[in-house]
């Protein structure tokens, strides 16, 4: 029911929320712009719409994560830990067959509405097991639902100098495989970090 109780906690945390993600917001943009240095626009248009349809079809793990949000913060952290990761194993499995299944209908997809970036299908394809790692999200979610707060700023530390790295790394001699490479690999990386941070007490 309605009730005039406020949380003392809620705005410095809000600000230390906004203060750990603006590292990943500069990161984000690492890939765009070292493409951009190295191959030109032309990469990029292809780049893009390689992992147009994989993000979008990830973002419905969002979704659930609204969702679960609420349910999470109610809960304590251990019994999260107990039951929380068999689920987000579950949803990767389905996560996995929708891969599958948009890895071997993207040459059909893009010859019906991208018929000019036909060159990108091969990249979709690879860039569809990003969707795989993607129900790992609820872990931060969880984190974030339960106020893990120095845990959030090591995640929010590692991963965008890991992402910027690896592109770096990859994207000069691979180009477009290793940009897409590179885009797995965080994910991936991004993932196991979320499972290690998630099971610590």
């Amino acid at each position: 029911p309605p009730n005039a109780e406020t949380d003392p906690e809620m705005v410095p945390y809000g600000k230390h929320l906004t203060a750990m993600t603006a590292m990943t917001t500069i990161s984000s943009q690492a890939d765009t712009v070292i493409l951009w240095q190295l191959l030109g626009p032309a990469a990029i248009a292809v780049y893009v719409f390689a992992q147009a349809l994989p993000v979008r079809a990830s973002s419905i793990i969002k979704i659930v994560n609204r969702v679960a949000f609420p349910k999470m913060a109610t809960q304590e952290h251990e019994t999260l830990q107990k039951t929380l990761l068999p689920k987000v194993l579950i949803l990767c499995f389905f996560a996995a067959l929708v891969a599958l299944a948009y890895a071997v209908c993207a040459p059909f997809l893009f010859s019906l509405f991208f018929p000019k970036y036909l060159d990108a299908v091969p990249y979709t394809q690879l860039a569809s097991l990003l969707i795989v790692f993607q129900p790992f999200s609820l872990l931060n979610s969880s984190l974030t639902a339960q106020s893990k707060q120095k845990t959030l700023y090591i995640y929010n530390a590692i991963i965008p100098i890991l992402r910027i790295a690896l592109f770096l790394v990859l994207i000069p001699p691979f180009h477009l495989l290793g940009a897409v490479g590179a885009l797995i690999a965080v994910k991936a990386l991004d993932s196991a970090l979320l499972v290690y941070l998630f099971r610590r007490p």
